[in-house]
């Protein structure tokens, strides 16, 4: 009987190690005869697409030892190019483990949409793939630029995300959630777009795509402005005239939408704490006086920064407090109406804000 189980366990050991072994097999000869695409980069020069791959040389997903190479095709959609980039590689491609999607200027201004269905209906796609815009020459030269510098784009792409989710409390620059914007009427997407400077590549604002179009690049300041009204910062600096610095450390912005006298209204209350972080002056900062003129100097500070988004906003007819959204919870009856006459009604746009802020001490002077 003692025999008998013994040989039952012994068969059925031998039978997982031959599966363990084919499964093995199969996976490692699957893997070497894809080459999976790490970076999927778009741009559109002359009416036509050119969709880049970026993989590595020795396969798989983890750090190149043996050096990166770049695919590419061309064609009038993204599917027809992405066909083209399969065909002229010596291997199958695969984008399932696809982390990061980079839109050039010209296939961003282009429309999103034609090029991100192909991506979504891809069964196998990783939906929570980054996509991210690129302000330059093209995604393709800067693909080419990293492989001629030995530089692994997809490390520094994974180091730019990762500060990303560290620094704001909210990132939706994923393939779901941008397909998902698009679909909506009258909403702004804001992409974070990435710009190369002294060989540096990293993330310098948002791009703003409206009706599927992107529209304008906002600047840092503007874009961090943004993310401080739609409460995603976790700090935020301030930089004073009188030589002091002083950090955001906490901070919440809630907005109500009303429709007066034919006009949207959007009212803010602003309300935020900061902490001293610089003093480069000989002055006694910490005294209450002092302190009292802080507030109101951050507080005029904020002020500033608000209204010069608001002035692109107006510019651009960009929703930055997700106004449509409210105004359809808000006046169910009339959406139909108002949706019809959006441009009109948004045209019109007031803001009405109020700031309240206090300072702590966080700032050590020396003897």
């Amino acid at each position: 009987m003692v025999k008998r189980k013994r040989y039952t366990w012994f068969f059925i050991l031998v039978v997982l190690a031959v599966f363990y072994i084919s499964f093995m097999y199969m996976e490692r000869t699957e893997i070497s005869d894809i080459d999976i695409l790490l970076v999927v980069g778009i741009d559109k020069v002359d009416n036509e697409y050119r969709v880049s791959g970026l993989y590595n040389k020795n396969g798989g997903v983890d750090k190149a030892s043996d050096g990166a190479k770049i695919i590419e095709g061309r064609g009038r959609s993204f599917y027809e190019a992405y066909n083209d980039l399969e065909q002229k590689n010596l291997k199958n491609v695969s984008i399932a483990h696809t982390t990061f999607y980079i839109f050039g200027e010209g296939a961003a201004r282009e429309g999103m949409s034609q090029c991100l269905d192909f991506i979504e209906r891809e069964q196998t796609v990783k939906t929570n793939a980054l996509i991210y815009l690129y302000e330059g020459e093209s995604v393709n030269e800067l693909m080419k630029k990293s492989v001629k510098q030995k530089n692994q784009l997809n490390e520094d792409l994974n180091g730019i995300s990762q500060k990303q989710m560290d620094q704001l409390k909210v990132v939706d620059n994923t393939v779901n959630e941008v397909t998902e914007f698009l679909e909506r009427d009258n909403y702004n997407i804001f992409i974070p777009y990435l710009t190369m400077d002294d060989d540096q590549i990293y993330i310098n604002g948002y791009g703003v795509i409206k009706d599927d179009e992107l529209v304008t690049f906002l600047d840092r300041n503007n874009s961090i402005t943004l993310d401080f009204i739609r409460n995603r910062v976790r700090t935020y600096p301030i930089y004073l005239e009188n030589q002091v610095g002083l950090q955001i450390t906490d901070s919440q912005v809630s907005s109500n939408v009303k429709i007066v006298n034919g006009a949207i209204k959007v009212i803010m209350n602003v309300l935020f704490e900061s902490d001293v972080k610089e003093v480069t002056s000989t002055d006694h900062v910490f005294e209450s006086y002092y302190m009292n003129q802080l507030e109101k100097q951050q507080n005029q500070y904020m002020k500033d920064q608000i209204e010069n988004l608001i002035d692109v906003a107006k510019e651009y007819q960009l929703d930055i407090t997700n106004s449509s959204e409210k105004i359809r919870n808000t006046y169910i009856n009339d959406w139909e109406t108002i949706s019809s006459h959006w441009n009109k009604y948004f045209s019109n746009i007031i803001y009405d804000y109020r700031i309240e802020s206090q300072t702590g001490q966080s700032y050590v002077l020396g003897s």
